[in-house]
């Protein structure tokens, strides 16, 4: 599944969904699947698409490479560095004045991250 995402052409894909009456990009699917996947099977099938998107994460922040930040959430969209990467990118928008691609970057992060990670702890 992961080297389906890596392809742009298969992931741009318009596929039938399950139900049989809409339709759904290729890249949500495979999204939707590995989630299921990792969720029944453990994250570490996982370990190695892990470790390469908190590696992407380190230099996208290092670097404050806007494309190597969003590529996280594109290829490896369900690893644990996507919730980070997306507010790291919503606030590299807030700092270069772009407010509705940090309003796009934060409203994924919504999306996805757990609660755990949206909530401060207290002093």
């Amino acid at each position: 599944m992961q080297a389906l995402l890596a392809d742009e052409r298969m992931r741009a894909l318009t596929v039938d969904a399950a139900d049989g009456h809409r339709s759904i990009r290729a890249d949500l699917l495979i999204a939707d699947r590995l989630a299921a996947v990792l969720r029944d099977k453990g994250r570490d099938l996982y370990a190695d698409f892990d470790r390469a998107a908190s590696d992407l994460l380190a230099r996208g922040k290092a670097e404050k490479d806007v494309r190597l930040l969003e590529d996280i959430g594109r290829s490896y969209p369900v690893a644990l560095a996507v919730p980070e990467a997306w507010r790291t990118l919503g606030e590299l928008y807030e700092e270069t004045h772009r407010p509705s691609d940090a309003a796009r970057a934060y409203k994924k992060l919504l999306a996805k991250a757990p609660t755990s990670q949206l909530v401060p702890t207290p002093f």
